[in-house]
């Protein structure tokens, strides 16, 4: 196998993983889609880092309006979304997620990774 297709296979295998957390973290809560999530930490990992909304919506090709929606929860980002913005503000995806509170959060991430 050549060093490019090594490489393909290892970023596939750590996108399932986290995908599969994700998953965990959505049977848990029952929910079905990010749409049904009630809250994101979006808006506060980006007020803990300094980060402007436009910065990011630079970033990802976006209109801060598209952005300002995800921050205040208006609406939530397309799961591919969700992973852009944790890559660019370099954080897990899963800890963008906040189906209840951050603590609730850490629960559910324990409970989840002790039945696997």
């Amino acid at each position: 196998m050549t060093t490019a297709k090594k490489a393909r296979v290892q970023i596939f295998l750590r996108i399932s993983i986290e995908y599969e957390e994700i998953f965990r973290i959505f049977a848990h809560y029952n929910l079905f889609a990010m749409e049904d999530l009630k809250y994101n930490r979006i808006r506060e990992v980006l007020v803990s880092r300094g980060i402007k909304q436009t910065w990011l919506a630079q970033q990802l090709g976006l209109t801060f309006r598209q952005i300002n929606s995800y921050a205040t929860n208006a609406q939530q980002p397309p799961i591919p979304t969700l992973y852009e913005i944790a890559k660019i503000l370099n954080v897990p995806p899963f800890e963008l997620l906040n189906p209840e509170s951050k603590d609730e959060l850490k629960k559910v991430r324990k409970s989840t990774k002790d039945k696997s």
